[in-house]
């Protein structure tokens, strides 16, 4: 079961920050299962101790203390430190914070827990006022797998407790008593797993003093309890190296699992509000040809109906001319040209100013910014504890649409959209010249000849009638003819507008399909590294 749990965590890992990531972290455990010792790491908040502890036990040993080990009440310790001792490695790290402090404590802490997957064995380390603030790291931690002896918990700097044990040992004793039973309690801790009361440095008579004397401690030593720490960390039987080793194995995995995890569902989020946003956009782009369908199809109509009225208005006089035929035209042309280019006009506005609305949306600038290329900073070599900045980063055409989108929402202000269309600013663009008269003169003589026949033929009615009616279907001719001339340059403007409308963002419906399967691939990724962890 644990070898098949490494071996789905190592996959997922592989899929979703690659190989090379993966590499590092099979590095790192090649160097950790080396080591022939049992490793013992101390893990907990700072100011608990935790090195103050290290540097007791290597004195007491008769041993130096390397420089990583820091005493102070700060954030001191940044990264794992190791030195090896006659029976075991020890191991110091980071301390652990709430998720709410800032990013150097959020990666202490995520260091820290890389740390627990490579020891054998971890001491948890907690303050007399045992856990607060870390107190979620503290349950995720104990509620892993692990074996009898792989977990002690520790409560250091007793003699902060309240109870001198100078002055008064058995209140001392009394007190360590109920803090012991009371962190069983907070912890749910079961019978087999020890605890530890200790005093590093009883009244910090060692201060921050890197390698004091172990003599320093003497007045201490009857009741500080590090001794029997110490004595209790070395009594670890070699046949047992082994079975904490699968343990290991098992947390060193599936806790990278958890820390990209964690970032892959920070990803995941931010790529569904991308999503979503881009859908809205996609949503508005598309009710917004509806209406420039819409727009055009009224004009088409309404041109061919106003240019027959035209002609039909002007072929009702006693006295009618080609010239007043076109000029007739001419201005029916000239109003329906300006009404519908402004209704053009309108429409590439108002979607230019919705787009401007939604470019001040959080989700909007998720869209943009997502994809951004990374900096030289971001592309020096990692830890395998990565920031995955980009979980679905193998989606290069999506990759390549939000590229499209940032370049689109860093513009600054923007040119009024309707400037497209527009010749000079605000101005409408050019009526097209359509030379009606021109082109429907034989017609439009013809017709004058057999209406004037018309008039005068009073008495052949049947053939009057026939006469109006192919005067009819004449004038209709001739005015779809002039209408379909205005609607070729119509067209162009309706084109114009249909590509402004559509590049205003740069998403075209492969960029959405793209980046729904990012985003596909992300949640899946994440339920699959879920099922791995709660394994």
């Amino acid at each position: 079961m644990s070898s098949d749990l490494v071996g789905d965590a190592q996959n997922w890992l592989r899929g979703v920050i690659g190989e090379e990531a993966l590499g590092e972290g099979e590095a790192a455990w090649a160097a950790f299962d080396r080591h022939t010792l049992p490793v013992i790491t101390f893990f907990g908040a700072y100011d608990t101790g935790k090195s103050a502890i290290v540097r007791r036990l290597l004195v007491d040993a008769g041993m130096g203390v390397p420089d990583w080990v820091t005493i102070s009440a700060r954030h001191e310790t940044f990264e794992a430190g190791q030195v090896s001792m006659d029976r075991y490695v020890l191991q110091d790290s980071p301390g652990v914070s709430d998720r709410g402090e800032d990013m150097r404590a959020v990666n202490n802490t995520r260091a820290a827990m890389r740390a627990v997957g490579l020891s054998d064995i971890v001491c948890v380390v907690v303050a007399p006022q045992l856990p607060t603030g870390e107190r979620d790291q503290l349950l995720q931690l104990l509620d892993q797998d692990w074996p009898t002896g792989a977990l002690r918990l520790i409560i250091s700097k007793f003699d902060e407790a309240g109870a001198s044990p100078l002055y008064d040992l058995e209140g001392y004793y009394e007190l360590v008593k109920r803090k012991v039973a009371e962190l069983r309690q907070s912890l749910s801790l079961g019978p087999d797993v020890p605890v530890h009361v200790v005093i590093p440095d009883f009244e910090q008579v060692a201060g921050q003093t890197p390698s004091p004397p172990a003599s320093v401690w003497d007045e201490s030593r009857p009741f500080d309890g590090m001794a029997e720490l110490a004595a209790a960390l070395g009594d670890v039987p070699n046949d047992r190296i082994r079975e904490f080793r699968r343990a290991a194995a098992t947390r060193f995995w599936v806790g990278q699992v958890g820390a990209v995890l964690e970032d892959a569902s920070s990803e995941l989020s931010d790529l569904e509000l991308a999503l979503r946003e881009a859908q809205l956009q996609d949503q508005r782009l598309d009710l917004s040809l509806k209406e420039l369908r819409s727009q055009d199809e009224a004009a088409r109509v309404s041109i061919r109906g106003a240019a027959e009225e035209a002609i039909r208005s002007i072929m009702r006089r006693q006295s009618v001319d080609a010239e007043a035929i076109k000029s007739a035209v001419d201005q029916v042309l000239e109003q329906w040209w300006l009404t519908h280019c402004a209704g053009l006009d309108r429409l590439l506005r108002e979607a230019g100013s919705a787009l401007d609305e939604q470019r001040e949306r959080p989700g909007w600038r998720v869209l943009a910014d997502l994809y951004e290329p990374q900096t030289e900073e971001a592309k020096k070599p990692r830890t395998f504890t990565p920031k995955v900045e980009k979980v679905a980063e193998k989606a290069k055409s999506a990759a390549d649409t939000m590229k499209k989108l940032k370049e689109n929402a860093s513009k600054g202000a923007r040119k009024p959209a309707a400037d497209s269309l527009n010749g000079a600013a605000g101005a409408p663009p050019p009526i097209p010249k359509i030379e009606i008269a021109a082109a429907a003169l034989p017609v439009i003589l013809e017709l004058m000849g057999h209406l004037e026949d018309a008039w005068h033929e009073k008495q052949a009615k049947e053939a009057r009638a026939e006469r109006r009616a192919w005067l009819n279907e004449e004038v209709t001719r001739i005015a779809h003819d002039a209408a379909d001339q205005a609607i070729s340059g119509w067209q162009t403007q309706v084109e114009r507008t249909r590509v402004a409308l559509e590049g205003l963002t740069g998403l075209t419906s492969d960029d959405l399909a793209a980046l729904t399967a990012a985003v596909d691939k992300a949640r899946d990724q994440v339920v699959r590294g879920e099922q791995i962890v709660a394994r």
